[in-house]
């Protein structure tokens, strides 16, 4: 019996400490709640807060806490950082839910801070199979959007890929699709399909190291232009530098930095 009361008032005392934590966590929050996105001011009340989930062991606290480190960083990189620690902490609480949205919040690191469409996708697919487990509807609603989303974006490398068969998979008509481009970008289906092409090549030779190795031609198909003519001319147009120059000039710049 005493060890049985003893037990109960240790599980009575963790509870309050981990309600006391995450109370902590709501009141430092209060003091950067109004800054906005990629505010620096915000961040030594956060780490603040994450020393706070630390020392207490909180992990659903530290959860939260690297959420806003995330939110409130400038730099990409910290932002991909934090994020990975958002998972650690989140697989530390058990809490499905929470580790799908932890999958889900790399996933659009990846998409809006570093346009890496696959990697994205892959962080959503691994928040998809968390969120199947918790039955939360809108949760899987929302992990699904994201997926289609990305999904679609990556459609553009299709070399195939026409207004046609893509009005057809968004299930609206060829000349809707086609009066919304004109209409919201200002632009013909065929110039804005080159032109996600472009910037999809051009990040990837930015953040990716393998696709400096990669010649003209290889560049080309890697982004769906099947003519190596036709791609280095666009390329130029939108980044005013020939493909080679550009690869040449961005070894140089990495070599500089290491």
């Amino acid at each position: 019996m005493g060890r049985n009361i003893f037990l109960f008032c240790m599980l009575i005392g963790a509870v309050c400490t981990a309600q006391e934590s995450v109370l902590q966590y709501m009141q430092l929050q209060k003091s950067y709640a109004d800054f906005p996105e990629n505010d620096a001011r915000a961040l030594p009340a956060v780490q603040k807060s994450i020393r706070l989930g630390k020392k207490n062991q909180n992990f659903r606290h530290l959860v939260y806490a690297y959420e806003d480190a995330a939110y409130y960083s400038k730099d990409r990189r910290q932002k991909l950082l934090y994020s990975d620690s958002i998972i650690q902490a989140a697989k530390k609480t058990g809490d499905t839910a929470m580790i799908s949205k932890a999958y889900l919040a790399k996933g659009i690191v990846f998409y809006f801070n570093y346009r890496n469409y696959d990697q994205a996708l892959d962080q959503y697919l691994e928040a998809a199979a968390f969120a199947d487990e918790t039955g939360e509807d809108y949760l899987i609603f929302k992990i699904k959007y994201n997926i289609g989303v990305v999904k679609s974006y990556l459609g553009f490398i299709n070399p195939d890929l026409t207004i046609i068969n893509l009005a057809a998979a968004l299930q609206v008509t060829k000349n809707n699709l086609s009066y919304v481009i004109n209409e919201h970008l200002n632009m013909n289906f065929t110039t804005y399909l080159n032109t996600l092409r472009i910037r999809y090549i051009t990040e990837k030779l930015n953040s990716d190291r393998e696709f400096l190795k990669l010649k003209t031609p290889e560049l080309a198909r890697k982004c769906g232009i099947k003519s190596r003519q036709h791609f280095s001319r666009l390329f130029y147009e939108h980044n005013k530098i020939r493909p080679s120059d550009f690869i040449e000039l961005r070894i140089k710049q990495l070599k500089s930095i290491n």
